[in-house]
């Protein structure tokens, strides 16, 4: 039996009610209503709702949202306790594929500059994301994520690198409760300072740490933008050692993996407590 149905770009295509009524009764069981006695019923009222309702394609899944539709509208069909864990985790995978779009759409924001600072070097323009209020609240939000479910490390201070490490660990360190201490390049604080000079990819550079804001036994998680060679990384590690303080974690935006950052911190770090939101 076949109905026509007009779909939203004007065509006209045949629908088989009878092969829509075995997709009605596949995604019944897969709901977890097992109910024989009302499933001739829930097939009527589905083919009718989606006869009067639907204009798109027809797949599977569509026939499964109105039987979840219908299930969850009339009383009478008596919905079982595995019907309703199925809805849960239905809903928990759509509202997962939702936001791993989501963060791909963050990702694919980020920009690639060749060449810069110097000829070789392939520069990460985050800056697409803070311009993007969304998505610089929602990378902040995952990176907290991230943090608290390192917990059981008990860090209480959050340490970041000028300037763009500051973008992220300010607003972490204040919806974390942790104290926020910033590590800077030379001449930039106005106290006693602890230095260490080490190389980077586009030279040689030195960072200072107040020598008050790291006590003996603080736990540190560091958060960055980017992970790269892991040179500005192991050069904080080794001035909160110098302090009496213990990194504990590593949180970044991003991870190049193709540039040996994760190796060089694991004789200090282990693996498995250096993160990276995104990586390539």
């Amino acid at each position: 039996m076949f109905r026509t149905v007009i779909k939203r770009d004007g065509s006209v295509v045949p629908y088989d009610l009878s092969k829509i009524a075995d997709a009605i009764d596949k995604a019944r069981l897969a709901c977890g209503y097992t109910d024989r006695e009302n499933s001739d019923r829930l097939a009527k009222i589905v083919e009718a709702r989606l006869l009067r309702n639907h204009t798109g394609d027809l797949t599977i899944e569509t026939i499964q949202d109105y039987v979840e539709m219908i299930l969850s509208e009339f009383d009478s069909f008596k919905v079982t306790r595995a019907y309703i864990t199925y809805r849960h985790e239905r809903e928990r995978i759509r509202k997962e594929r939702e936001m791993y779009k989501y963060l791909e759409s963050i990702r694919n924001s980020v920009i690639d500059i060749p060449d810069y600072p110097k000829k070789g070097v392939v520069f990460k323009d985050i800056t697409p994301i803070l311009e993007t209020s969304h998505y610089y609240s929602q990378t902040v939000f995952e990176m907290i994520n991230i943090i608290e479910g390192m917990q059981e490390l008990a860090s209480n201070k959050i340490v970041s690198p000028e300037s763009r490490g500051f973008w992220f660990g300010c607003p972490i360190a204040v919806k974390t409760a942790k104290g926020f201490i910033p590590v800077r390049k030379p001449n930039k604080l106005p106290r006693e300072v602890e230095s260490v000079s080490y190389k980077t990819e586009y030279g040689v550079d030195t960072l200072s740490i107040h020598k008050d804001s790291i006590k003996n036994g603080d736990k540190v998680i560091i958060v960055d933008d980017v992970l790269a060679t892991g040179g500005t990384v192991e050069a904080i590690i080794k001035l909160v050692r110098k302090l009496g303080g213990e990194v504990v974690g590593v949180v970044v935006l991003w991870e190049i993996e193709s540039l040996g950052g994760r190796k060089r911190l694991e004789k200090y770090i282990l693996s498995e407590n250096i993160i990276s939101l995104f990586r390539d």
